[in-house]
């Protein structure tokens, strides 16, 4: 038997860059960061990452993570299913 998904827990952090050296053209100071936990009913929790190119892009991106989790609630945890319907939820975004 496969778990279900029970939820899709995403906050958004901004963070401080680690500069790896000099750069010419721009230096970052703060960088976006989205945690992604994805939990199951039986407790399982997957840990994954988003790592927006903007902090403005959070604004979006995490109640878009979260309209996932609501549609995918209650069904089974099996990658390839999930990925074709979340996919085909996309369709008229762009």
């Amino acid at each position: 038997m496969l778990t279900a998904l029970h939820g899709i827990f995403a906050p958004g952090l901004p963070t401080m860059a680690q500069p790896k050296g000099r750069r010419r053209l721009l230096t970052l100071q703060l960088c976006a960061l989205i945690l992604i936990d994805l939990i199951t009913e039986e407790g399982i929790v997957g840990r994954s990452y988003l790592e927006p190119y903007t902090i403005k892009t959070m604004r979006y991106l995490i109640p878009a993570l979260q309209d996932f989790g609501v549609m995918l609630k209650g069904r089974r945890v099996a990658p390839v299913e999930l990925y074709d319907l979340a996919r085909k939820s996309l369709h008229f975004v762009g």
